[in-house]
Protein backbone atom coordinates (compact mmCIF):
# COMPACT_ATOMS: atom_id res chain seq x y z
CA UNK A 1 0.00 0.00 0.00
CA UNK A 2 1.05 3.21 -0.80
CA UNK A 3 2.24 5.51 1.94
CA UNK A 4 -0.21 8.53 0.51
CA UNK A 5 -3.08 6.39 0.09
CA UNK A 6 -5.51 3.87 1.67
CA UNK A 7 -8.85 2.07 0.57
CA UNK A 8 -10.90 4.42 2.49
CA UNK A 9 -9.98 6.98 0.36
CA UNK A 10 -10.27 10.00 3.40
CA UNK A 11 -10.26 13.52 1.72
CA UNK A 12 -8.21 14.51 5.13
CA UNK A 13 -4.41 14.09 5.85
CA UNK A 14 -4.84 11.45 8.75
CA UNK A 15 -7.44 8.36 8.02
CA UNK A 16 -9.43 7.44 11.16
CA UNK A 17 -9.90 3.92 9.98
CA UNK A 18 -6.44 2.75 9.04
CA UNK A 19 -4.01 5.18 10.58
CA UNK A 20 -2.53 6.12 6.95
CA UNK A 21 -1.45 9.85 6.59
CA UNK A 22 -2.16 11.98 3.83
CA UNK A 23 -4.07 11.22 1.29
CA UNK A 24 -3.95 11.65 -2.83
CA UNK A 25 -8.24 11.77 -3.07
CA UNK A 26 -8.40 14.77 -5.38
CA UNK A 27 -10.99 17.89 -3.64
CA UNK A 28 -14.17 17.54 -5.38
CA UNK A 29 -15.34 20.63 -7.51
CA UNK A 30 -18.77 22.04 -5.43
CA UNK A 31 -21.30 21.53 -5.75
CA UNK A 32 -21.18 18.09 -5.80
CA UNK A 33 -24.48 16.38 -6.58
CA UNK A 34 -25.11 13.32 -4.31
CA UNK A 35 -28.51 10.74 -3.68
CA UNK A 36 -29.18 9.72 0.32
CA UNK A 37 -31.69 7.91 1.55
CA UNK A 38 -34.35 8.40 3.86
CA UNK A 39 -36.15 5.35 5.75
CA UNK A 40 -39.55 5.01 7.60
CA UNK A 41 -40.38 1.89 9.52
CA UNK A 42 -43.49 0.29 8.90
CA UNK A 43 -44.33 0.11 12.15
CA UNK A 44 -44.03 3.45 12.18
CA UNK A 45 -46.43 4.57 9.05
CA UNK A 46 -48.58 1.98 10.52
CA UNK A 47 -49.27 3.71 13.46
CA UNK A 48 -49.47 7.12 11.96
CA UNK A 49 -52.22 5.22 9.32
CA UNK A 50 -54.61 4.41 12.49
CA UNK A 51 -53.89 7.99 14.00
CA UNK A 52 -55.23 9.56 10.43
CA UNK A 53 -57.85 7.26 10.79
CA UNK A 54 -57.08 4.98 7.79
CA UNK A 55 -59.30 1.90 7.15
CA UNK A 56 -57.39 -1.50 7.38
CA UNK A 57 -56.96 -1.45 3.73
CA UNK A 58 -55.19 1.92 3.74
CA UNK A 59 -52.87 1.38 6.06
CA UNK A 60 -51.60 -1.84 4.62
CA UNK A 61 -51.22 0.63 1.40
CA UNK A 62 -49.78 3.20 3.47
CA UNK A 63 -47.46 1.69 5.75
CA UNK A 64 -45.23 1.33 2.34
CA UNK A 65 -44.98 5.05 1.13
CA UNK A 66 -41.86 6.30 3.09
CA UNK A 67 -40.26 2.63 3.62
CA UNK A 68 -37.51 4.03 0.88
CA UNK A 69 -37.04 8.16 -0.21
CA UNK A 70 -34.88 8.88 -2.64
CA UNK A 71 -33.16 12.58 -2.48
CA UNK A 72 -30.81 14.11 -5.03
CA UNK A 73 -29.12 17.24 -3.96
CA UNK A 74 -26.35 19.33 -4.47
CA UNK A 75 -23.93 19.69 -1.73
CA UNK A 76 -21.87 22.73 -1.07
CA UNK A 77 -18.16 22.94 0.42
CA UNK A 78 -19.78 24.82 3.39
CA UNK A 79 -22.47 22.55 4.18
CA UNK A 80 -25.29 23.96 2.78
CA UNK A 81 -26.64 21.92 0.42
CA UNK A 82 -30.04 22.11 -2.52
CA UNK A 83 -32.63 19.56 -2.95
CA UNK A 84 -32.77 19.25 -6.65
CA UNK A 85 -35.65 15.82 -7.09
CA UNK A 86 -37.31 13.51 -4.54
CA UNK A 87 -38.72 10.14 -5.40
CA UNK A 88 -40.53 7.40 -3.52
Amino acid sequence: MDMTECEHKYGDSFCPKCGTKLHTKEKPKFPVRTSVYLHSSKDSMYEKGEELGLSQEAINKFMYCCYEIEIEMDVNEDGSYKILNCAG
